[in-house]
Parts: C-alpha cells; sequence; structure tokens
C-alpha cells in the first residue's frame, strides 16, 4: 500500500458473518492496519465483569495511560493489559450477551467510539470491523462493506470458533444464540444495526478469499474511476 493516500475501509455485519476474518485476510493481503472495534468492546465488557476498572471512564483513561493496548501484529489483532496478552477469554457467549446488552448504553458506546477513532486516526491505510463502524464509527471511511451470511453457516463459523476454544456446544444452541444477538442488535433503542444504503453488500456464505477479492476488486474499480472523473 502506498504511503500518503489515505484508505480507511468499514465494514459491519451480523455476529459470525465473517466479517472479522474477512479483515484480517484483507489487512494482511494488502497491507493495512486491522482495527477490531467489536474487540475492544468486548475488552471493555470483560474488564468491567471482572472489576478490573470501576467504570467506563476509568477503562478510557487506562488506554490514555497505556494499562492496555490494542494490537495488530500482521496476523491476529489482540489486547495487552499490563504487558499480558488477552484473547481468548474474550469470545464465550456470556461476554458477547454482556457487550451487545452494555453496547445500549450512549455513555459506554460514546466512550469506546473515542477510544476506537483514536486507534484508527494514527494510521493511514486502516480496516476496521464492527456492528457500528461505518455509521457511527469511522464515519468519514472511504468504503463501507455490509457482509451477509445465513444463519446456518453462521452457526457453523461459530461452532468452530468455539471448539477451537475448547467449548462444546450443539448446533441449534448456536442458531438460538445468534438469532438472540440479532433480535437485540437490530431492535436496542440506541443505535440499532441497520444496513444502511450507503454499504456495499458481499456476500459471504462461500469461501471466505472470494470475499476479500470482491471486496478488493471494488475499491480497485472505484478508485480507477476517481482517476478518470
Amino acid at each position: 500500500m502506498k504511503k500518503g493516500n489515505r484508505l480507511h475501509v468499514a465494514v459491519n455485519g451480523l455476529a459470525a458473518s465473517g466479517k472479522g476474518t474477512i479483515c484480517r485476510l484483507y489487512a494482511t493481503k494488502y497491507d493495512m492496519y486491522y482495527v477490531d472495534v467489536g474487540l475492544i468492546f468486548r475488552f471493555a465488557a470483560h474488564s468491567l465483569n471482572k472489576g478490573i476498572f470501576k467504570d467506563i471512564l476509568e477503562f478510557e483513561n487506562g488506554f490514555h495511560n497505556f494499562m492496555w493496548t490494542y494490537n495488530w501484529d500482521g496476523r491476529s489483532a489482540y489486547i495487552k493489559q499490563n504487558s499480558k496478552k488477552i484473547s481468548e477469554e474474550l469470545f464465550g457467549q456470556d461476554i458477547s450477551l454482556l457487550t451487545a446488552a452494555l453496547s445500549q448504553n450512549p455513555i459506554f458506546f460514546s466512550r469506546l467510539k473515542n477510544i476506537s477513532e483514536s486507534i484508527i486516526s494514527t494510521h493511514d491505510h486502516v480496516i476496521a470491523d464492527g456492528r457500528n463502524v461505518g455509521d457511527l464509527i469511522m464515519i468519514d471511511a472511504n468504503y463501507r462493506f455490509q457482509i451477509t451470511c445465513n444463519i446456518e453457516t453462521r452457526a457453523e463459523r461459530r461452532m468452530n470458533d468455539y471448539k477451537k476454544l475448547g467449548v462444546s456446544t450443539e448446533a441449534h444452541e448456536v442458531v438460538t444464540m445468534l438469532g438472540e444477538r440479532d433480535s437485540l442488535d437490530a431492535s436496542r433503542q440506541f443505535n440499532p444495526m441497520t444496513c444502511a444504503n450507503n454499504y456495499i453488500a458481499i456476500d459471504n456464505n462461500g469461501a471466505v478469499d472470494e470475499a476479500v477479492e470482491k471486496m478488493h476488486r471494488y475499491i480497485q474499480s472505484m478508485a480507477l474511476l476517481k482517476k478518470i472523473a
């Protein structure tokens, strides 16, 4: 990626739609900095739940005082708290539902929006994903994509994630959990998840590599049109 030309790509989608995997692959292949906004929100929920920080203001101050950091090493995104890598404990079902519930709080959301945009602003070439990325977070993105995927495929992917963590669960339980999360995301009074007209839909029911290349072809074609215009 050439230096000096700012490129910010926003990606959103439902839980387990594959948006994170797509962003990681895209960032690695095309030399961009990946910001997993959902990971930041999950860490906030985890921290408050465990009493690591007493409230969201202390959590935000902890970020600015380097008590915890967001990191992208070119292959994976992770949080470090006091030099300790925090990862697997952020991906359980309980944290997922707690994060969705806390995100309905305007103060919680506003503080995490500030943190996320602070991280994004320090890099010229960024691809970021999260449920509100592109409309409430990183609103100045050059390109916006929404990842679409049926719930059966999403459930299969989430089950594979759980297996890697050593968590055993049934397919029908995962489908139910995802359905509950979808309903919560769509119906919450503050910042409900919607599909805006200015997002380009990317189907991710097939191979993830295909979705990555669809995004890249679109970005290339639009960049070419801007040069011609």
